[in-house]
């Protein structure tokens, strides 16, 4: 007996299509113009979304360019710190290359602590072979330091005036000493205000002291490279440079005098001063 085959039919293939052929035609071409605007409007989405992510780096303080302009990319460019009309001497080259080079110590400078060192005396027994060094000639000086003397201290040192000197440079430093006092009540007195002459010479890169120091205000000493005198001096002279000195000692002896070029006189006094005895040199001229 043969089997029975059956088949089966959707409903849909069944009932009978009522759609106008036109109104479908219509349906498929407004599918078609929908998936056009949605292409349309995702791309230029996806470009604004691109657009926005290379502007995000750059930060609201940076100044605005623009890339179509020469101009303005040239404003942007900043300004250069050095001028370009100066000029630079070779030292001054030379100075930026070695910083580090220390410049050689001035004349008014080396006056004004030698004339510190000179009359300050506390007892420093180095002080001495120091002091010596500074001057062409000074081992044989009788200088009062690193003995036992009362002390002395310079206050405070000032240059007054530097001339120039066929054998170097002549400079008057004003100084005020604090000296030992023998009252009671007082440890130290204020001295008057003084002034030194101070004759340098060049030596090498620096200076040093050619001859002793003159208080003397109204002359200027004549730059020798030794302090020792061999000639006499006349009676006039002596009395002379006693009267000098009794401006800044009150005491003095004269231990030394030389005729020097013109006439004039250079004496040599040790001169005491607040129980201390420094040697000092005077001029004095042939013609006052």
């Amino acid at each position: 007996m043969d089997s029975e085959e059956f088949e089966e039919i959707p409903w849909s293939h069944l009932i009978p299509d009522t759609t106008p052929s036109g109104n479908r035609t219509v349906m498929i071409a407004g599918g078609i113009v929908i998936a056009l605007v949605v292409g349309v409007f995702g791309a230029r989405m996806l470009g604004g979304a691109e657009q926005q992510t290379v502007l995000e780096p750059v930060s609201s303080s940076s100044p605005t360019v623009n890339v179509d302009s020469p101009v303005e990319l040239a404003v942007t460019v900043p300004p250069t710190t050095a001028a370009a009309n100066v000029l630079y001497t070779e030292a001054d080259l030379m100075a930026s290359l070695s910083p580090s080079a220390a410049p050689s110590v001035s004349a008014t400078y080396f006056a004004t602590r030698f004339v510190r060192d000179f009359f300050t005396v506390d007892g420093d027994v180095a002080a001495r072979a120091r002091l010596a060094a500074l001057f062409v000639d000074g081992d044989q000086l009788p200088l009062p330091h690193g003995q036992d003397m009362p002390t002395t201290y310079v206050e405070w040192t000032g240059v007054v005036r530097s001339v120039t000197t066929p054998a170097g440079l002549d400079v008057v430093v004003a100084f005020q000493m604090l000296e030992e006092s023998d009252g009671s009540g007082e440890d130290f007195v204020r001295s008057d205000v003084l002034e030194a002459t101070v004759s340098l010479v060049a030596v090498g890169d620096g200076y040093a002291v050619a001859s002793l120091p003159s208080v003397s205000v109204s002359t200027t000493p004549q730059p020798l490279a030794s302090w020792v005198g061999s000639a006499t001096a006349p009676q006039w002279v002596i009395d002379s440079a006693m009267r000098e000195i009794g401006r800044f000692a009150s005491d003095a002896d004269v231990i030394a005098a030389e005729l020097v070029d013109g006439g004039d006189w250079r004496v040599v006094l040790l001169a005491t001063r607040s129980g201390v005895s420094w040697p000092i040199q005077l001029r004095v001229l042939v013609t006052p």
